[in-house]
């Protein structure tokens, strides 16, 4: 199964002197694909909470209450499956794989 790691890296961030803080999301994705895992995260810190499923809409909660709003260019989405981290920077279509 694979964990999901959002790394956000704003420079307006308040929570850490070099502007990183991190959030888990407590669920594992079992059937999605990587790049699949990311678009869920992108949409899950992003799409007002009219547009998300109830699982979607309680994940979105738990960090809003944690001040994380939105995922935005630069920010990283680290997937951990098996012991095994790979990490995958937003860019303005899409990801890249650090």
């Amino acid at each position: 199964m694979k964990t999901v790691t959002y790394i956000g890296t704003s420079e307006y961030n308040m929570f850490n002197k070099n502007g990183e803080i991190s959030y888990v999301l407590p669920v594992e994705f079992k059937d999605l694909t990587d790049v699949g895992i990311c678009e869920q995260a992108f949409t899950i810190f992003n799409a007002p909470l009219e547009m998300l499923d109830d699982w979607q809409v309680k994940l979105s909660d738990k960090a809003r209450q944690k001040m994380l709003t939105s995922m935005s260019v630069g920010d990283t989405v680290q997937i951990t499956n098996e012991g095994r981290s790979v990490s995958y920077v937003c860019e303005i279509m899409g990801w890249r794989k650090l």
